[in-house]
């Protein structure tokens, strides 16, 4: 898709498989439980691995690294 975005000159942001950050629910998302050092490891590969996959993708004109998440709760910052 990438490709043919290239070809017909579309803008694409991509969006990270982390996307929204926010499970719907009446509990907090950035707990250690829940979001914690392995979560946000994982997260930062994930990032790197979207980078190195579409670096050279003269569509993507952003990534989305958090869209709709809960960054009223106080450990969202430091994440």
């Amino acid at each position: 898709m990438h490709d043919l975005a290239d070809r017909l000159g579309f803008l694409v942001i991509n969006e990270m498989p982390a996307v929204g950050l926010n499970f719907w629910s009446e509990r907090p998302v950035f707990t250690d439980e829940r979001v914690n050092q392995a979560s946000q490891e994982t997260y930062i590969r994930s990032f790197d691995d979207l980078v190195h996959r579409d670096k050279n993708h003269p569509s993507i004109i952003a990534y989305s690294l958090a869209n709709e998440a809960n960054t009223h709760e106080a450990g969202a910052l430091s994440f």
